[in-house]
């Protein structure tokens, strides 16, 4: 005899599933590059035009799934041990590169500096700087 799992969310999966919509709204987007290219539109103003509705889509997510998870404890996953601040300080120092790296990348076109083929020079570039500076750049 088989015994039948009734299977239950623990969290919003819907809200999950939608969130995969941001990657095409907040720069950098693999499908605003195609799509400008497409219908022959700057790039880069594309990337500014994405980023509002991709910060709200971000916000509206999060406020469903606050008001979802106050209204459904019992669906909820047990709360995880608290992690002192100095370990978390810790663990994002090493993120810090990697910001600087997109934060080169979309600031050089944000500011103007370069197009979008030159920001894809600009992040080889800081990539090489990162390389160098953590010591894995090698022949």
């Amino acid at each position: 005899m088989v015994k039948k799992i009734k299977w239950r969310a623990k969290a919003p999966l819907g809200t999950l599933a939608g969130s995969g919509t941001l990657g095409l709204l907040i720069p950098p987007s693999i499908i605003l590059i195609v799509y400008g290219v497409a219908i022959e539109e700057s790039i880069a103003q594309l990337f500014v035009a994405g980023v509002f509705p991709g910060i709200l889509l971000v916000f509206l997510f999060m406020g469903y799934i606050v008001f979802w998870s106050l209204f459904n404890k019992d669906r909820m996953p047990p709360a995880e041990p608290r992690t002192p601040m100095w370990q978390r300080i810790k663990g994002t120092r090493s993120l810090l590169p990697i910001l600087f790296l997109i934060g080169g990348i979309i600031g050089s076109i944000y500011a103007g500096w370069a197009s979008p083929t030159d920001a894809a020079a600009v992040g080889v570039v800081l990539s090489l700087v990162l390389s160098w500076y953590n010591g894995s750049l090698n022949r």
